[in-house]
């Protein structure tokens, strides 16, 4: 398994995705990989409709780093 990774807080608009996040019925601890704004240009003006952050498993490090 690989080593621990840190990761701190990061906060896209007003919602702050969490470092880490432990899903309902899993043993597994995820660190957040990314956060950001997902939105539209709507007649010259972008529009921010959703925050999206990902969640990674620390095996998935190796896996990325190849």
């Amino acid at each position: 398994m690989a080593p621990a990774q840190t990761a701190t807080s990061v906060q896209v608009e007003s919602y702050t995705f969490p470092p880490t996040v432990k899903p309902p019925g899993s043993t597994k601890t995820l660190f957040l990989g990314g956060a950001g704004a997902r939105g539209l240009e709507i007649q010259g003006k972008f529009v921010k409709f959703t925050a999206i952050g990902v969640y990674l498993e620390d095996s998935a490090v190796t896996s990325l780093a190849c």
